[in-house]
């Protein structure tokens, strides 16, 4: 129960970094249920968010974008020791452990924005 609701809260954090809306102060004891089975439907939220991290390195590596491949880094390893995989950070949820990503998620947005405008002339 408790890995599943610690990778639950990957996804939470996923949708924080997508859409930052309804953001809370206090995500304590109750504010996020627990994940007591696999077959619990919000771990499909979790598939996607870690599919959706696969899908953008594999095609940034394919591509040879240094950019993507460096947001991509800059998302994921600062979001690493809060993760509560490897130790207990002792906050479920928090809004200022995602500072650090967001500045990647803006370089992965713009890379993808600048890669969009450009012309390829063959």
């Amino acid at each position: 129960t408790r890995l599943l609701s610690y990778i639950f809260q990957h996804a939470i954090y996923g949708k924080l970094l997508l859409l930052p809306w309804n953001q809370s102060w206090d995500y304590s004891y109750d504010a996020l249920p627990l994940v007591h089975a696999l077959d619990d439907v919000r771990l499909l939220a979790v598939l996607a968010a870690y599919c959706a991290v696969c899908a953008v390195t594999a095609r940034a590596t394919s591509a040879r974008s240094l950019s993507v491949v460096l947001a991509l880094g800059m998302i994921v390893f600062p979001f690493i020791p809060c993760s509560n995989l490897f130790f207990l950070v002792g906050t479920t949820v928090g809004e200022r452990l995602l500072y650090p990503s967001t500045a990647g998620w803006a370089i992965l947005l713009a890379s993808l924005g600048a890669g969009r405008g450009q012309l390829r002339l063959r």
